[in-house]
């Protein structure tokens, strides 16, 4: 959701009065249909269509960067403006502090290189590294799920937080 989405819907609820042929579609797998159906003051219908759910596997940026190798240039627009190259200590610090069980639990028990701390001193958290992303999707469809003869190519489907990064 963002903010256009909650200003369409506004404008919806308020023109169906004068306009009782339009019809809106929603759809969601997550959404709380009877909170729509509340807020369009119960005058809608809603269809449940029964899905399935497939097992999910949680990745992060550690993850990507080891799987994919990829660098952050410090020049990078991804890059920290400030980051500066970390000391040999200041790497051992970091790879304490992966050791530690909240973090082991969190990536899967997986030991992070040296090289994968000084990418994450580099990468700005504050924004989206495309590039990042487009090395992930081309690590999946050339190494894990590659295609083969007599198996269709699989999909993949990318989650941005927003209508811009669309």
């Amino acid at each position: 959701r963002d903010l256009d989405t909650d200003f369409l819907l506004i404008v919806l609820r308020d023109l169906l009065p004068k306009r009782p042929n339009l019809r809106i579609v929603l759809m969601s797998a997550t959404i709380n249909a009877q909170i729509f159906r509340d807020y369009f003051s119960g005058k809608c219908a809603s269809i449940h269509i029964p899905g399935r759910t497939f097992p999910v596997t949680s990745y992060f940026v550690e993850h990507a960067l080891e799987h994919t190798g990829f660098i952050v240039e410090p020049n990078s627009e991804y890059a920290k403006r400030d980051a500066e190259r970390l000391q040999p200590h200041e790497i051992q610090e970091q790879m304490l502090m992966y050791e530690r069980p909240e973090y082991q639990e969190l990536i899967g028990g997986q030991q992070v290189s040296h090289r994968v701390i000084e990418q994450m001193s580099r990468l700005d958290p504050d924004r989206i590294n495309f590039d990042l992303v487009a090395a992930v999707v081309k690590h999946i469809h050339m190494k894990v799920d590659p295609v083969r003869a007599g198996k269709s190519p699989g999909a993949i489907l990318v989650f941005v937080p927003g209508f811009g990064e669309i």
